[in-house]
């Protein structure tokens, strides 16, 4: 099945599913979502509540909250050792995927 993953500005996340039209909605975050990847098993998202959140994709239970960033989450990328994840403050963070725990933080805009 093909899926789409949406994170809304109304703190939820949706996924909706392609050929069935069928959505099904994650609630856990306190302020908008700004940046999502997915891949088969999980979500990870970053809101404007400063957390990232990793997401079982089938339970759609929140796994992790990542803590560390003190502006709003606006990008994330990963892969399947690291998540880097950047914010509003100009840093970006780089943390083990596995252990979700950070590696490095780098000020790499400033404000």
């Amino acid at each position: 099945r093909q899926k789409v993953v949406i994170g809304c500005a109304d703190r939820r996340i949706r996924i909706v599913d392609l050929s069935t039209k069928s959505t099904k909605v994650i609630i856990g975050h306190k302020n908008a979502i700004w940046a999502l990847q997915y891949d088969n098993e999980h979500i990870i998202s970053g809101s404007g509540d400063s957390f990232l959140k990793v997401w079982d994709v089938e339970s759609m239970e929140c796994l992790r909250t990542l803590c560390g960033h003190n502006g709003e989450v606006w990008c994330l990328q990963f892969d399947a050792d690291k998540i880097v994840s950047g914010d509003a403050e100009g840093i970006a963070k780089v943390w083990d995927r596995e252990k979700c725990a950070p590696i490095s933080s780098i000020k790499c805009c400033p404000r």
